[in-house]
This record gives C-alpha cells, sequence and structure tokens, in this order.
C-alpha cells in the first residue's frame, strides 16, 4: 500500500541523496525530470511517495504545464497501477509523461484503466555499419536522390497524401519546407523519393539533431503498400546513409503502428526506449 505524503524543507538534502544512488534508466518507468529541484520544495510541489515508512519515490508536480512527473527513489518494482492510483487520487486533469521499456505495459493499461493515452511512441535504434542489405533490384521499382529547389512541391504532396489520414499530423506547407532546409538539422544528399515506373509513391530522408541521425517521414502511398516496396526503399535509404557515414540510426514510432515496427525490426532497428503520456481522469 502507498501513501503520499508532502516533502518539507528538511528532507531536502535526504531527497538528493537518493536520486543520485539510482540510475532511473534501471527501472522499468519513470518521467524525465531533470529541474532543480528545490523551487518544488519552497511551493510544497514534491511528494514521498513511501510504501511504510520508506521513501520508494517521489511524485513531483509542475502546476503551470499541468503535469505530474514519478521519480523512483529506490530498486524496487512498484506497480504501475499502484503509481496511477495515487495519481488520480490527488492530480486529475494533469498529464502524465514518462518513458518506459516493453510495449506489453501501456498496451496492457490501456485495456485495464481505459487510460486517456496522449502520445505513446518507441525510439529504435540500428547499426548500420553492421548491416547486410537484401537485394532491391526490382523491375520498376527506383529510388531517387531528391532535387533540392525543384522538387519541394512533389514532396509536400506526397508527404500530405501519405500522412493525411494521421490526426496528429498536420497539412505540410512548400514554405515549411523551403525553411526546413536552411536549418543545420537538414542533410540535402540524404533526402529521397520511391518511384515506380513513372510515378512517385514514397519519400523518406535522415536528419541530425543532438541526438543524432534520424529516419524521419518515411512512408509510401496507401495503394502501394503490402507489395515489399516499403522495405527496399528503406533499405536502400540505409543502404545511402552508411554511404554517407551514418554509424548509428534512430528513427520514432508510434507503437500503435505495428506493422511499421516490425519493418524497421526487420531491417535491423530494435527497440531502445519508449515514451508516453497520459491524462490523469
Amino acid at each position: 500500500m502507498l501513501s503520499l505524503e508532502v516533502a518539507r524543507i528538511r528532507d531536502y538534502y535526504m531527497i538528493l541523496k537518493l536520486l543520485k544512488k539510482h540510475n532511473r534508466k534501471s527501472f522499468e518507468y519513470y518521467s524525465n525530470f531533470n529541474d532543480n529541484i528545490f523551487s518544488y520544495f519552497i511551493t510544497k510541489n514534491i511528494y514521498k511517495i513511501k510504501r511504510r515508512e520508506r521513501v520508494v519515490g517521489l511524485i513531483i508536480c509542475n502546476f503551470i504545464k499541468r503535469e505530474v512527473y514519478f521519480v523512483p527513489t529506490v530498486n524496487i518494482k512498484i506497480d504501475f497501477n499502484d503509481i496511477y492510483k495515487l495519481l488520480v487520487s490527488n492530480f486529475k486533469g494533469y498529464d502524465f509523461p514518462f518513458v518506459y521499456y516493453g510495449f506489453d505495459l501501456i498496451n496492457s493499461l490501456g485495456i485495464e484503466n481505459q487510460l486517456a493515452i496522449i502520445k505513446n511512441y518507441k525510439i529504435m535504434v540500428n547499426n548500420i555499419s553492421n548491416l547486410n542489405f537484401i537485394n532491391s533490384n526490382i523491375e520498376n521499382l527506383s529510388v531517387e536522390r531528391m532535387k533540392i529547389t525543384e522538387q519541394e512541391s512533389l514532396r509536400v504532396e506526397l508527404q500530405n497524401k501519405i500522412f493525411g489520414n494521421l490526426i496528429n499530423r498536420k497539412v505540410l506547407t512548400v514554405s515549411e519546407v523551403i525553411a526546413e532546409e536552411k536549418k543545420k538539422e537538414f542533410l540535402k544528399d540524404l533526402c529521397f523519393f520511391l518511384k515506380y515506373q513513372d510515378k512517385y509513391i514514397g519519400y523518406g530522408q535522415i536528419v541530425i539533431n543532438n541526438e543524432g541521425y534520424f529516419l524521419i517521414n518515411f512512408g509510401i502511398l496507401e495503394e502501394f503498400r503490402g507489395k515489399g516496396y516499403a522495405k527496399l526503399f528503406l533499405s536502400e535509404i540505409l543502404k545511402n546513409a552508411k554511404n554517407y557515414g551514418v554509424e548509428t540510426l534512430y528513427l520514432k514510432v508510434d507503437n500503435y503502428n505495428l506493422k511499421a515496427i516490425k519493418l524497421y525490426e526487420d531491417l535491423g532497428f530494435e527497440e531502445l526506449i519508449n515514451v508516453a503520456t497520459i491524462k490523469i481522469f
């Protein structure tokens, strides 16, 4: 049985010691909280989670963002349902962002508790420097590098058709693409179209940020799915990335998109971590 207690100033150094003692990545789930916690003590927005008299974790409340964070402090298993019940009893209307390992956690909870899931995706990683590529020679199918300053309209048209049915995906414009091309993250040599005969049917690109190289905007038109074309297209993109000098490649994919996850796994991607946010109600 867990209980919640407001942390006092006198608890500050004890909690700091607990936070430094354990690596959060060894836990099954936790919130990525990196703020200075002292201000939360002042405003009484940090809570000790206690099992009997032992502090086993913290709940930190950001009333400006309307978010709550769970930070484990001891290396013992705490059932997610127990944490969720604490949040429901004390923080209704708040968002709860967290990371977790293993798809089964959020999948089973979504059924059991009817969670209001705001987002739920995984980050996958692939060491493409050691990857053996599949034979991608198929008649009528070709991959072309995007011609920057010439094919922006084509990219916009394709992306809007490919991702048009996604609720959280806004309509792309040419001006947004041109602005993207001016950013340091943009890699002009790693933007590709998939072509079937004379018809462009797919798009994908690789960008770079502080975390590394990421595959983004990858997809093909719906009427060409289920034919193995996406696998061949991705394989060609990975080949080009390897030749460019990319060794490790990351991507984000929604956890409900099981077909895409299977595709990425078939080409060597592995789950790194899952990221979710649920609404407490």
